[in-house]
């Protein structure tokens, strides 16, 4: 749940291209928005992730997110369009 929930708010962005810190802080705000978001602290651990830093790491290693040549990350554009016609039939 809180991988799905990462990536979606990730396709939700309109420009997101930065360091692994700054998105992992960037989903870590969203958590924070509500009680019992999928992205809270609480239902992190309940997952078995540490942090948002370690969704960052799980997306990359899935290939949603890949680097630059700069070293920043962004998102996979298949993936995301992909992902953005999905929730648009929804």
């Amino acid at each position: 749940m809180a991988l799905g929930s990462a990536w979606r708010e990730l396709v939700r962005l309109t420009e997101i291209a930065d360091d692994p810190e700054t998105i992992s802080d960037l989903l870590a705000l969203a958590g924070a928005e509500e009680e019992g978001h999928p992205l809270s602290e609480s239902h992190l651990r309940e997952e078995g992730y540490v942090s948002t830093a370690d969704l960052v790491e799980v997306l990359r290693t899935l290939g949603a997110l890949v680097p630059r040549t700069d070293g920043k990350l962004e998102r996979e554009s298949v993936l995301m369009n992909a992902t953005r016609r999905m929730e648009r039939s929804r």
